[in-house]
């Protein structure tokens, strides 16, 4: 799929690294440090947050305010995505360098006819913690 789009977008070379040998966040860090990290990784945003006075991330909030390309009629990449998780990763500093790539969702299985015996209700909404 990779060699597609580089022959459509003949200035995009994608390389995928993989078999990171030992701690990826050591890794990650040497990469950083040296100037030689992939332009797209994967990091936690509270890891990455701690580290964006070092010059090693950008804001991605122009480009999360450019149409999607691919999306007939979009106008922002930003409306694509959820907005509570994405904007969840905001960085204290107000600014977007990280996209939630994946979404863990909670849900209960309760007992309907014990919750009716001890007159409770399931919650209807659900707070953050």
């Amino acid at each position: 799929m990779e060699r597609e789009y580089e022959r459509l977008y003949s200035n995009v070379d994608i390389q995928f690294v993989s078999n990171v040998v030992g701690d990826y966040d050591i890794w990650l860090t040497t990469q950083m440090i040296a100037r030689r990290a992939p332009d797209i990784v994967w990091e936690q945003a509270d890891v990455l947050w701690s580290q964006t006075n070092k010059g090693w991330w950008i804001s991605l909030d122009p480009y999360l305010e450019k149409p999607n390309r691919y999306v007939p009629g979009n106008r922002r990449w930003l409306d694509l995505l959820y907005e509570e998780p994405t904007e969840a990763r905001r960085a204290p500093d107000g600014h977007m360098y990280v996209v939630p790539l994946d979404l863990v969702e909670t849900g209960i299985y309760y007992n309907k006819r014990i919750f009716r015996e001890v007159g409770i209700e399931p919650p209807e909404t659900w707070t953050s913690s």
